[in-house]
């Protein structure tokens, strides 16, 4: 029986509009919520009649569905059959071609939180998940695509992607074709693209290619080989890609070639500014150091050249190999610096002795160095980054770890092993 003091005190409380309470809630031990042993399973029901309360219609097929479940699932559905919204059993979709072929298994992911993903149906999945608000559907389709970026989708879905601002897409597809580079630009897959979405790979700092001339030669194939429906719009085209061009990472012998090439002869007073930064770097170089994040300076960041800052050889042939790389890509600051790489310490570079080397290393250099071997995936050897350092050089006779190749060593038997040696700063 309750005690007649807290019983009146509660009535009291209650009377003047406050919260009923009692004087001593009683305190119970929390226990873990239990389980049945057969959880319900709604995909029995998914496009089932029996219980069905509404009809959606997609294209020529007709589903049945059950509000309960649907509304549950999207937010999307669960306004448009809300009372409000929706006075019939009957719903009706438009739907794109390809997202109506897929709208079963979408159906059948809001029953079941199932799916199974394929590169055919993953970009329909995915625009239906977008449109009807179903996150967890939308998270899985991004993932598989990310996981699933190769040759043959890589500009496709680099084209998705910049459409619908799928950023971690987006970057994926950069970073691949920018690593693939010499295989999209040779194969002419480059050519796929509008102005605006090669310009926005030439601009990418993650490009495996020889020189900066490769970028030179990939603008000059598209312009020859894009079918555009004006041909006046090919001054301004040429204009936006060579903005894309780090014309300073150009040797001079490359900006006289380029000059005199025919496909540009009509386009070289507007390009004369690019030129004019190159000749002035060459001559002067940089009075500051700069860094690699500063977008402002991003045309005195090298790409990754294999060619003129690096070497590609096969570590099951040479015990000890010698190449040589630019320390800096200016000729005010070009010095060669000659490296030893021995197989039987493959994380170690070295760097050996040189006639007049020693007045340039007074001041501290800092030198990225980047390792890449391919790895064959779907039929196709692609370009893999072992691992990318910056490492300080400030004495002569330095040794450089470049890190551990764990997971890459039959690539790198199979491929070999490319090195590049790039400055990632200039001395003051």
């Amino acid at each position: 029986m309750m005690n007649t003091a807290v019983m009146e005190c509660s009535v009291t409380a209650l009377k003047g509009g406050a919260q009923l309470t009692g004087a001593h809630p009683p305190h119970y031990r929390a226990h873990p919520p239990h389980y049945g042993a057969h959880p319900p399973h709604y995909g029995d029901y998914c496009n089932n009649e029996e219980f069905s309360d509404v009809r959606i219609t997609v294209g020529e097929t007709t589903y049945f569905g059950h509000r309960i479940v649907l509304a549950t699932a999207s937010e999307v559905f669960q306004t448009m059959l809300s009372s409000v919204w929706c006075s019939t059993s009957e719903l009706s979709l438009e739907e794109t071609c390809d997202c109506e072929y897929a709208f079963h298994e979408f159906l059948q992911f809001l029953y079941t939180w199932k799916v199974e993903l394929s590169e055919e149906n993953v970009i329909p999945l995915a625009l239906l998940a977008d449109k009807y608000l179903v996150k967890d559907l939308a998270a899985l389709c991004i993932s598989f695509l990310v996981e699933e970026v190769c040759n043959e989708n890589a500009i496709p879905w680099f084209r998705f992607a910049l459409k619908y601002n799928v950023e971690k897409l987006y970057n994926k597809c950069i970073t691949y074709v920018s690593h693939n580079f010499e295989h999209f630009h040779q194969s002419g897959k480059l050519m796929e693209l509008e102005v605006s979405e090669l310009s926005l790979i030439l601009d990418s700092g993650a490009i495996v290619c020889k020189s900066e001339m490769d970028i030179i030669q990939a603008i000059l194939k598209w312009m020859k080989g894009y079918d555009r429906p004006v041909q006046e719009n090919l001054r301004d085209d040429i204009v936006k890609l060579f903005t894309s061009v780090r014309a300073p990472m150009l040797a001079p012998a490359d900006i006289d070639k380029i000059e005199k090439m025919k496909e540009i002869q009509d386009f070289v007073m507007l390009l004369l500014p690019k030129f004019y930064m190159s000749y002035k770097y060459h001559s002067f170089g940089l009075s500051f150091p700069i860094s690699s994040n500063d977008k402002k300076f991003k045309n005195y960041v090298p790409r990754i050249y294999t060619e003129r800052c690096g070497t590609t050889f096969n570590t099951t042939t040479f015990w000890e190999h010698n190449f040589q790389t630019p320390s800096h890509m200016s000729s005010k600051y070009g010095v060669t610096l000659k490296w030893k790489y021995q197989n039987g310490k493959p994380n170690e570079l070295y760097l050996l002795p040189s006639p007049g080397i020693m007045h340039c290393m007074v001041n501290p250099y800092q030198l990225r160095v980047v390792r890449l071997t391919k790895r064959e995936r779907k039929g196709f050897a692609e370009v893999k980054i072992i691992n990318d350092t910056v490492n300080q050089v400030s004495n002569f006779g330095p040794c450089i770890n470049m890190g551990s190749s764990t997971g890459y060593e039959n690539d790198i038997k199979t491929h070999g092993l490319t090195v590049a040696i790039l400055p990632a700063s200039l001395p003051v």
